[in-house]
């Protein structure tokens, strides 16, 4: 008893839907610095075509790869674009129209845990997705949700989007 139920704060303000899809893990990997699992070793660009990269996060307790192709807002898109060595992230304002029911979350951690491997855009744990595939709930379109722990609080590395939910008040936060 005594401990605090409500170590994060979610910040609802949303930067812009990018667009992220799935990998397969099929296929050979590929060790990063220090020997990092970097996961789906990639093709060499031709001249022209863009990379993309696979980029690490969690969904359901599992590690999963994804990358990122576009996003709503043009901070967000820049400052993904650096994240994943300059694969261009295009900046699609359209994106931010999409309905609401045509979106999932994808939590994204301001401060907390500097894991020694991948980390999120903001230099702290990997992302965190609320319905990948294959779930009923999937949709290819993600609003961000920044997430910062609270002052005084222990941070721990959090997998699934209930974790994250059940972290902030012990239930759902209503959508707002």
């Amino acid at each position: 008893m005594g401990r605090n139920l409500t170590p994060l704060i979610l910040l609802l303000a949303l930067l812009g839907g990018a667009t992220l899809l799935s990998l397969a893990l099929a296929g050979e990997r590929q060790a990063g610095p220090g020997g990092m699992d970097q996961g789906p070793m990639m093709m060499a660009p031709q001249q022209g075509v863009p990379r993309f990269p696979p980029v690490f996060g969690y969904a359901e307790g599992e590690g999963i790869y994804f990358i990122h192709s576009e996003a709503s807002d043009p901070k967000v898109a820049k400052m993904l674009t650096e994240m994943m060595g300059g694969s261009p992230v295009l900046y699609l304002p359209e994106l931010a129209k999409a309905p609401r029911n045509l979106t999932a979350r994808v939590f994204v951690f301001t401060n907390g845990l500097t894991p020694d491997g991948p980390r999120g855009p903001f230099g702290f744990q990997p992302d965190v997705f609320e319905a990948p595939p294959p779930s009923k709930a999937y949709r290819p379109l993600r609003r961000i949700v920044k997430v910062s722990w609270r002052e005084g609080t222990e941070p721990r590395l959090l997998t699934s989007a209930a974790e994250v939910l059940v972290s902030r008040r012990g239930s759902v936060p209503s959508r707002q």
